[in-house]
């Protein structure tokens, strides 16, 4: 519920909130923000390896990418891996891009993604909006190609 619904960690200290989870289940002991932090990360760690055994059998990886901004101001960058083999989509990465959106800002950020992803070899192609930075974004993935 904390990750599904992005609820702040804090939720499980909540006097409320401990309440409620006794009404429903009176045996189940809530974890501490501390713990909770943990096995988040422990969970994380397990489907990035899930992730990384699927792009290790997968031989092309199609992208996407798109940048937005949130309510508060604040841009963020999504990247999405497309498995041919599998037929599967999985996000590899959504974070802050304070930067300006220039092609050569957004091509550092899917070069950083793609390698740290380790599927340099594999990338057949990368759809994004028609916008005039990624149009030249195309521009500078050919020329480097």
């Amino acid at each position: 519920m904390i990750t599904d619904e992005f609820q702040l960690l804090s939720t499980v200290e909540d006097t409320s909130f401990r309440r409620f989870v006794s009404l429903l289940y009176p045996q189940y002991s809530i974890p501490n923000r501390k713990k909770l932090s943990l096995m988040i990360e422990d969970d994380y760690h397990k489907h990035k390896e899930a992730v990384n055994l699927a792009m290790e059998d997968s031989t092309c990886v199609s992208l996407t990418t798109d940048i937005w901004t949130s309510l508060n101001s604040e841009a963020y960058m999504a990247v999405t891996g497309h498995f041919t083999n599998t037929n599967t989509a999985l996000a590899l990465e959504t974070f802050r891009f304070p930067e300006k959106h220039t092609a050569l800002n957004i091509s550092e950020a899917l070069d950083n993604v793609i390698s740290k992803w380790n599927i340099e070899n594999k990338v057949v192609s990368i759809a994004t909006d028609n916008t005039s930075n990624m149009r030249q974004l195309y521009n500078l993935f050919t020329m480097a190609t």
